[in-house]
């Protein structure tokens, strides 16, 4: 690991590479950094390499966990660090299965040079040790603290709290060990919330998902907020010509593949994918499941689907577009995301998805048009995958507009950069330049 001196002067080398002193932008993701991760991280992967692929009019510092300490220096602006948790969720017992770890120490010191060097220092989460550290950092130097939404993180732990305490309290009654595991998680994520809630009233400024602040409507009036959506690809997620999946996998011409992407865990409720293809073949449909990912769910959805199952595991993301353009329908069932990437892609590919209201429903304009917002009840999910599976002028209808809208609405990820990230974070820098930082519309009008 660098010293902290020595950070110090490799940040003073990347500032005068250029001859120009420019903004610079701290960005802390406390997930790690690995070719697995899910989208909060990729989000990040994708805004750095767009900034080292574009004229930036500021310096750009994203930082990750990972296991050692290691510098990549994308372009003269862009540098990606990864730093070792100082106490990791991945340490606590029956939490092994959780997607991701965070930093749960209340102070990561790893951090503290590239916060000095800052001019803007740029959250992804309000709950763990990176935020912890930059918010009392700001609040001791005024430095500007913005803040983005990529996942519910209160909810994901709840989940996964309750999960673990289930296997913790194994020996009681099955009531008794259900109800307190969840009056313990409840408990656990309320705190989460109100520590949420104290973070995100200490920022300047707060960017959130298409819901909007959704059920934070009293940080409304105190904090200015403005939203953040997830890029897309577009050279590669696309409707294509491509090799037939079904011969790929030895299925008939007349099988129906229904895909899912994404991390096959229990926080994408993957279960009720395995229960949809289940039930259309008791139906009497051909029915086969595809998975592109992996996760603690793929042997429980393996035994439950038998050779009705596929798992392509993790795969490249120009493979990924292949294999969703040759699928029938996308489900994701997912009922905790903020903006889920993988129905981005689905969609922009024109195939048609079915998607929880509280999942991908954001994304979906009308649902029956550009895709199915469905009931959260199994038989709603076969149903509704069964009506269509029988109509597939429908299902190119809905496919078609779901595409023809990702065109005009999705961006590309440096228009993310440029349009939702960049322009916050240059107005609060001038502010601090001329001495002039403030809240809400004084600074950035109504």
């Amino acid at each position: 690991m660098m010293s902290e001196s020595s950070v110090g002067a490799h940040l003073r080398v990347v500032r005068r590479r250029s001859g120009v002193t420019k903004p610079r932008v701290a960005v802390l993701v406390d997930l790690e950094r690995r070719p697995t991760a899910g989208g909060h991280v990729k989000f990040w992967e994708n805004v750095a390499h767009a900034g080292a692929n574009s004229a930036l009019e500021f310096d750009l510092d994203v930082h990750f966990q990972g296991p050692h300490a290691r510098t990549e220096v994308l372009s003269d602006r862009v540098t990606i660090y990864e730093h070792p948790a100082v106490f990791s969720s991945a340490r606590i017992p029956g939490l092994a299965e959780m997607p991701d770890h965070c930093d749960l120490s209340p102070w990561q010191p790893r951090l503290l040079p590239h916060l000095r060097a800052a001019d803007i220092v740029h959250c992804t989460d309000g709950l763990f040790a990176f935020a912890s550290t930059a918010r009392r950092f700001c609040a001791r130097t005024g430095k500007p603290l913005v803040t983005s939404l990529h996942t519910d993180a209160v909810a994901y732990a709840r989940l996964y709290a309750r999960l673990a305490l289930q296997r913790m309290l194994q020996g009681g009654a099955p009531g008794v060990r259900h109800s307190c595991a969840h009056w313990l998680a409840d408990k656990m994520s309320k705190r989460m919330q109100r520590q949420l809630r104290r973070h995100l009233f200490a920022s300047d400024w707060l960017m959130v998902g298409p819901r909007g602040i959704g059920d934070l409507q009293d940080l409304a009036a105190s904090v200015p907020h403005s939203k953040i959506r997830r890029g897309l690809r577009r050279e590669i997620f696309k409707p294509q010509v491509v090799a037939c999946l079904r011969a790929r996998l030895g299925l008939p011409a007349e099988a129906k593949i229904l895909t899912f992407s994404g991390r096959l865990s229990a926080g994408k409720n993957v279960a009720r994918v395995a229960t949809v293809v289940r039930g259309l073949r008791e139906r009497g449909v051909d029915a086969h499941a595809v998975f592109a990912g992996d996760g603690v769910a793929r042997a429980s959805l393996s035994r439950e689907l038998g050779a009705a199952g596929h798992f392509l595991g993790y795969v490249a993301q120009s493979e990924l577009a292949a294999i969703l353009t040759a699928s029938d329908l996308f489900l994701f069932p997912s009922k905790i995301e903020i903006w889920p990437n993988a129905v981005v892609e689905a969609r922009a590919c024109g195939v048609p998805v079915l998607v929880d209201a509280r999942g991908g429903g954001a994304l979906v304009q009308r649902s029956g048009y550009d895709g199915l917002v469905v009931e959260d009840s199994d038989e709603s999910w076969i149903d509704a995958a069964q009506a269509l599976l029988k109509d597939p002028q429908r299902m190119r209808q809905i496919g078609a507009a779901a595409c023809a809208l990702s065109d005009q609405l999705v961006p590309d990820w440096s228009q993310i950069l440029s349009h939702d990230l960049a322009q916050v974070w240059h107005r609060y820098y001038d502010a601090k330049t001329t001495h002039a930082r403030t809240r809400g519309t004084a600074l950035f009008g109504a």
